[in-house]
């Protein structure tokens, strides 16, 4: 990933979505700490840098130019995981103050019923309807919500988190049972 034209095309190719900031960072970082290769982990840190600076006021991380209440739970969990590894980080405060924002607009997309609203979307069961590789349109990866919610409780003493995560399960259960009825 570090070869300068690998590196290059990479970043031009991730530049849209905001979520893989954290997942390249989480990469290099974590590969870093591994082999004790400084390189990796600065470059780390400057993906995470580059992605914060992307959140908007209201907590979005964008994917292609809007948000999407399914990837911004990716960046945020690769956030998270690299929270882990690099907890004497000088930017651990920014990292937790970017994922609380995250989290945040995130809830603010969850209905009553757990249901994660995906109306709007960029990429996910919204105005930009992508397909995956099974050419079928990208469905709400309930884990990954699940998930950030579910750390964010344990690392931060949440409750509220926890609350959330339980309640986004419970939607989570409900909506694979009905897709088990149609089966």
């Amino acid at each position: 990933m570090m070869e300068p034209d690998v590196l290059s095309k990479g970043l031009r190719n991730d530049a849209p979505y905001t979520h893989r900031k954290y997942l390249d960072a989480a990469a290099l970082g974590l590969a870093g700490k591994l082999t004790n290769d400084n390189k990796l982990t600065e470059e780390s840190r400057k993906l995470i840098k580059d992605g914060i600076k992307l959140q908007l006021k209201n907590g979005v991380n964008p994917e292609k130019g809007g948000y999407d209440s399914s990837y911004q739970m990716v960046g945020v969990v690769y956030a998270e995981r690299w929270l882990v590894y690099f907890k004497n980080d000088p930017l651990k405060p920014d990292v937790e103050n970017m994922i609380e924002k995250a989290l945040k607009w995130e809830e603010s997309r969850i209905l009553k019923s757990g249901v994660i609203d995906t109306s709007g979307n960029t990429r996910v069961e919204g105005q930009g309807k992508e397909k995956g590789p099974n050419d079928t349109v990208k469905t709400v990866s309930y884990s990954f919500v699940v998930r950030g919610f579910a750390f964010w409780a344990v690392y931060d003493h949440d409750k509220h988190s926890e609350l959330v995560a339980r309640k986004v399960a419970s939607g989570w259960d409900c909506i694979k049972k009905r897709k088990a009825k149609h089966i």
